[in-house]
């Protein structure tokens, strides 16, 4: 089984919400709204929506959201806090490597770091082109992702934090031959030692948009965070913005 799939469980939702707060979903949603300049009514996919987040307040706005992934729990709680907050939101569990939407979507959105979990290259190149199948003529792509140059030069082997109460042991490394961030984090619950796996790979800025530009994705801004700063290899975040082309 891909390590995703267990990684992506009730316990990464007790313990993301730690990490992706309200007040940076605000933030984010801000960003997101700026960037696509949409109006209300245009359909817009969450790609990797996990439990909502930004589906949600999306959809508060308006436009018309499709959220998918390939985690269960995740989504069962998605469609829990939609119900809760009274908005119609269409959520998809599919691997995104079998998504199959052709010129449906005004803009697809993937936020989160919500790729790079596939230990396949080839996978995330067939995402990509997937993205560029479902977006509409001049559709937008906006992908936000770990920075991988300030991620491995931050890079703490072993370290002790606290998570939701609890206290967190993670142990980490990166592979620069393959690329891939592996982070194994144990902590305790009801007395039991409990362990997750975070396995992905870290693209570099030249890697992720020559495989966006090969999938007909054309870079049209680069940021370093959601306020709009330039990307630097110090940035908090690497995030593109992408325009479909055609051919």
């Amino acid at each position: 089984m891909e390590k995703w799939k267990s990684f992506f469980s009730s316990d990464y939702l007790t313990f993301s919400e730690e990490i992706l707060t309200s007040e940076r979903t605000d933030y984010e949603i801000g960003f997101i709204v700026r960037q696509l300049n949409l109006k209300p009514g245009a359909r817009i996919l969450d790609l990797g929506c996990g439990q909502g987040r930004i589906s949600i307040p999306l959809a508060q706005k308006g436009f018309s959201i499709t959220g998918l992934d390939g985690a269960k729990d995740l989504l069962e709680e998605a469609k829990r806090r939609a119900k809760e907050h009274n908005v119609d939101i269409e959520f998809i569990h599919r691997d995104m490597r079998e998504m199959d939407f052709t010129e449906e979507f005004d803009a697809v959105i993937n936020f989160g770091t919500a790729f790079g979990y596939i230990e396949s290259q080839k996978d995330d190149q067939l995402i990509l082109k997937k993205i560029h199948q479902a977006l509409k003529p001049d559709g937008l792509f906006i992908q936000d992702l770990e920075n991988r140059e300030a991620k491995v030069k931050n890079l703490s082997k072993q370290t002790w934090y606290r998570m939701n109460n609890k206290l967190v042991w993670s142990n980490r490394n990166f592979d620069y031959v393959s690329g891939r961030w592996n982070e194994v984090i144990k902590w305790h619950e009801d007395g039991v030692e409990k362990q997750s796996v975070l396995n992905l790979r870290l693209y570099t800025s030249s890697e992720i948009i020559h495989m966006n530009e090969n999938a007909g994705l054309a870079l049209k801004d680069l940021f370093g965070f959601f306020d709009g700063q330039a990307y630097t290899p110090d940035s908090p975040r690497m995030i593109l913005k992408l325009q479909k082309t055609e051919g």
